[in-house]
């Protein structure tokens, strides 16, 4: 690009010219370039306004003599919004919107936003072809419209304007401009017969390469960023400027992800000069998620993602949590309209029978809050209930935060003000979406976040073509990415753009060849296989054959890749890299505090813990200084892992979960507890405990009333499961409530009820523990001492072989320990001659003991020795316990699969 710079120095001394680049940033980057200590001839200073954009030169070139102001996208939008409104209503268009869709005339919103600009030259195009009648004639509709609507707001589309060179007016100013790279410039072609007859105009194109570069071609986009970071720091340690050093990265989105992660790692200054779509950032979905709960009417899944975002920064985080935990608890899945059309709040109903008071006013206070943002009915309503929303509800973004969140919420609410700005001037019509077309401006803007200027800066392909840096990085030069066409028109498809002759500019060549001399020094690269997909070298290095093969493995001397290759014994300790990046050094200072440290408690391969923590653990789990105390559920996990014991029990953490359990198997258990707890009660009164087989009929019509008592009282309970479920739970209780009655006839008939749920305490003299129990049902054989005890199980796991005596232990030891509390509470007056539980899904009991098939017998003997080893385990545990030893078991343990503890725990994931 000589002739560019010969030219630059020629003018610089001409304070009315100007020279033209593509964009600000090419304009910028020379002015840079020029500016730069070690060119030859360096300048001081430089005006600004000697080397501006083309942009900024229309601007100048084709002044406007009125006080129109230019549409944006968000005029457009309004424009777009209020016309698919009408044609919803009473359809007008017949092809832009096809009277079949017209009622969804707003997904078509995007296409009239795209057509505006060129609505003029697709009419013509479209006037000339017969066959695209129907469409020029919605588009003279729409064209009509549009003009209305500028001329109504006194706004002007820049497209429409014929732009008239004043040549009398630009040799008044005595101005001259000369166009760099005008293949490049928008619009250059329809203003060329005009530029061409202004001597004072001229224009510079690059001087064809002499010689194309090599592309250096790899197997994968990671191995390709990673060597030109490589190649970026050995130019840094040379001595190198980081503001010399200039990164273009043809596939910007799908690379950006990657070179921002390497630079991290590598310590690079990167300066990312290109933004992301807003939705793109974390914070930005709040507004998105704010409609989705008041659209869905408050469903649970609507308020869990708004609420328990930790990117948006709740003034009262704990608050939304018990919220959401509160509707998890109480099933409230969503607010609905019945049959009336009114409204049922389910989340008020339900709040309303809880205990916590903080909780139903902050329900109210997000709800009216989320209201009257979805419903604002102008601009203004909109940006004054955001104020009251964001006041209320948000706490202000502090260090807490990360800078970048609060610059991209501060942008969202700049770009309301920006649409609060155009709807003074564009008053919305009533019913107007405002909400809607807000969050769609928000989807549709790009935000660039601020950056310090010095570093190295990236650019997207395209944005950067003519900039002149010391060292330029090409990055992904394949063939699809490096392609650029030009095509405003893809609204319509390829058939129709043939009949109006609106062939794409292919500007690909022009863009390549600019780029290839864009640098002192160019570096060009490509990958055969990035995230987009396989991918092709670019055509134009394949046609000059400067396609260089790369090596698919990382540079040796990587200091990442030797520290792998050490820790994993690959190669000998001497060659630990001696350079290190800081990032590495961070790692290592928190390896040497934490890792390298010696173990103080490993409870995976010693179960005791410290002693100072001994005597603290050992009042914690007996509740103050009393002696421990262990239910059969307690002992039954302790001896199936003493770790998650712990955990439970010793630390008192419980499994929190935030899912709705449509089949509710914990309501359903307690429905037939309930149930049968008053039915046995109604027995004792009115049948003096006794139950008889000759009553079956009196018994289920009872059991039946009892039943649907409960059901009642219990849908109107804050944590009754959602009626979807409460459905199922009605279901299961009515088909399996009355099989205990038949059950019970065959093998307790004539037995009476002794006592229900009833708790059985026994301190053991001399141990330092209590046993307790809560027996489901007793009863008696009368005359006699035989007493049967009874435990109802949703659906029995506890198999009858491991009561054997060829079994190690028992599934568990429940019933043991409550035969063993029963005889002991008064010793002598009861035997306990029957352990029962009643399975009720299967409907029908599991005897335990006594029984008696083949060689399994389980006997008198037999049940007493399961006694005697229930009372062992018990020593064994309050030993465990009260010298705090509750290690982790070796191997995998049968309940690790569902053991809610297993992210605590990660025993089976221990690195040794």
């Amino acid at each position: 690009m000589e002739t560019i710079f010969d030219r630059l120095i020629l003018t610089l001394d001409d304070p009315r010219h100007c020279t033209v680049f593509p964009s600000e940033v090419a304009a910028r980057g020379w002015i840079e370039h020029m500016l730069d200590p070690e060119m030859q001839q360096r300048f001081k200073a430089i005006r600004e306004d000697r080397m501006i954009s083309w942009d900024h030169a229309k601007a100048l070139l084709f002044p406007r003599k009125d006080l129109r102001v230019p549409v944006n996208k968000i005029h457009r939008t309004i424009f777009a919004q209020i016309i698919c409104a009408e044609n919803a209503g009473q359809p007008f268009f017949h092809y832009i919107i096809p009277r079949d869709y017209a009622a969804n005339s707003s997904s078509f919103i995007q296409t009239i936003i795209g057509l505006c600009p060129v609505l003029e030259e697709v009419f013509r195009a479209a006037e000339a072809q017969e066959s695209l009648y129907f469409l020029a004639q919605d588009l003279q509709l729409l064209m009509t419209r549009y003009r209305q609507f500028l001329d109504t707001h006194e706004l002007f589309e820049p497209a429409y304007e014929s732009e008239r060179l004043d040549q009398q007016e630009l040799l008044r100013s005595g101005k001259t401009f000369t166009l760099c790279f005008p293949h490049l410039l928008q619009e250059y072609e329809s203003l060329k017969p005009q530029l061409e007859q202004v001597p004072s105009i001229t224009t510079i194109s690059p001087e064809p390469l002499s010689e194309i570069p090599q592309l250096l071609v790899y197997q994968n986009s990671t191995i390709e960023i990673s060597q030109a970071c490589a190649c970026i720091e050995q130019l840094l340690d040379a001595g190198v400027r980081a503001e010399q050093v200039v990164i273009t990265l043809a596939d910007y989105t799908g690379m950006y992800g990657d070179l921002s992660h390497q630079g991290r790692l590598r310590g690079l200054p990167l300066r990312f000069k290109s933004g992301r779509p807003l939705t793109d950032y974390p914070v930005s979905g709040l507004f998105r998620d704010i409609q989705g709960v008041v659209s869905q009417q408050f469903s649970l899944s609507s308020m869990k993602r708004l609420l328990l975002n930790r990117s948006y920064p709740w003034k009262d985080r704990a608050t939304a949590q018990r919220l959401i935990k509160a509707g998890v608890a109480a099933s409230c899945l969503k607010n609905y309209t019945d049959a009336r059309g009114r409204e049922v709040d389910v989340w008020k109903q339900r709040l309303s029978r809880q205990q916590d008071p903080e909780l139903y006013p902050y329900y109210q206070k997000l709800k009216k809050s989320c209201r009257a943002l979805v419903s604002a009915a102008g601009a203004q309503q909109l940006w004054n209930s955001l104020h009251i929303f964001q006041h209320s509800m948000l706490e202000p973004y502090t260090d807490g935060h990360s800078n970048e969140a609060s610059a991209v919420f501060s942008y969202c609410i700049d770009q309301l003000q920006q649409f609060v700005d155009v709807a003074r001037r564009v008053p919305l019509p009533e019913g107007f979406p405002v909400y809607g077309t807000y969050l769609s401006l928000l989807e549709s803007v790009w935000y660039v976040p601020q950056q310090p200027d010095s570093g190295i800066s990236v650019y997207p392909y395209g944005v950067s073509a003519g900039i002149q840096p010391a060292y330029h990085l090409l990055i992904g030069l394949d063939q699809a990415h490096t392609t650029v066409i030009d095509d405003p028109y893809t609204m319509f498809s390829e058939q129709q753009r043939e009949l109006m002759e609106f062939l794409p500019h292919d500007m690909s060549a022009h863009m390549l060849s600019v780029y290839l001399g864009s640098g002192s020094q160019v570096r060009c690269s490509c990958s055969r296989k990035t995230r987009s997909g396989q991918q092709l070298p670019a055509h134009l290095f394949v046609e000059h054959e400067q396609v260089l093969e790369q090596s698919d493995e990382l540079s040796g001397s990587d200091p990442y890749q030797l520290e792998a290759q050490y820790w994993s014994a690959e190669v000998s300790p001497a060659v630990f890299p001696r350079r290190l990046y800081a990032l590495q050094h961070t790692g290592f200072f928190h390896a040497e505090t934490s890792l390298f440290q010696a173990k103080r408690l490993d409870l995976s391969r010693s179960g005791t813990l410290p002693p100072d923590f001994v005597s603290r653990f050992a009042r914690q789990i007996s509740s103050g200084d009393g002696p421990l105390i262990i239910s059969p559920t307690s002992l039954d996990r302790f001896l199936s892992c003493p770790f998650a014991w712990f955990i439970r029990y010793g630390l008192k953490v419980e499994e929190e979960s935030y899912e709705v359990e449509f089949t509710d198997a914990r309501s359903e258990g307690v429905m037939m507890h309930r149930c049968y707890e008053r039915f046995f009660s109604w027995i004792i009164e009115h049948a003096e405990g006794k139950f008889s087989s000759k009553h079956l009929v009196q018994y289920h019509k009872e059991l039946e009333r009892i039943m649907h008592e409960e059901l009642e009282r219990y849908s109107r309970r804050f944590d009754a499961p959602a009626q979807v479920a409460f459905h199922g739970v009605e279901h299961y209780v009515s088909e399996h409530l009355f099989d205990l009655l038949v059950q019970e006839s065959l093998l307790l008939d004539r037995w009476k009820v002794r006592s229900l749920e009833q708790k059985i305490v026994r301190e053991e003299p001399g141990k330092p523990y209590i046993l307790e129990g809560r027996i489901d049902r007793v009863c008696v054989q009368e005359p006699g001492r035989n007493v049967a005890i009874i435990d109802y199980k949703k659906q029995n796991r506890i198999k009858v072989s491991s009561f054997g005596p060829d079994a190690e232990h028992p599934d568990s030891y429940q019933l043991p320990l409550y035969a063993y509390l029963i005889e002991q509470e008064d010793p002598g007056a009861a035997e306990v001659s029957m352990a029962l539980y009643f399975d009720v899904t299967k409907g029908r009991y599991v005897q335990m003991y006594p029984y008696e098939k083949g060689s399994l017998v389980i006997d008198r003997d037999r049940f007493e020795e399961l006694i005697d080893q229930m009372l062992m385990a018990v020593d064994s545990m309050a030993d465990d316990v009260l010298h705090a030893a509750v290690h982790i078991p070796a191997g995998a343990a049968a309940g690790c699969i569902r053991c809610p503890f297993r992210d605590i725990c990660r025993g089976r994931f221990s690195i040794r």
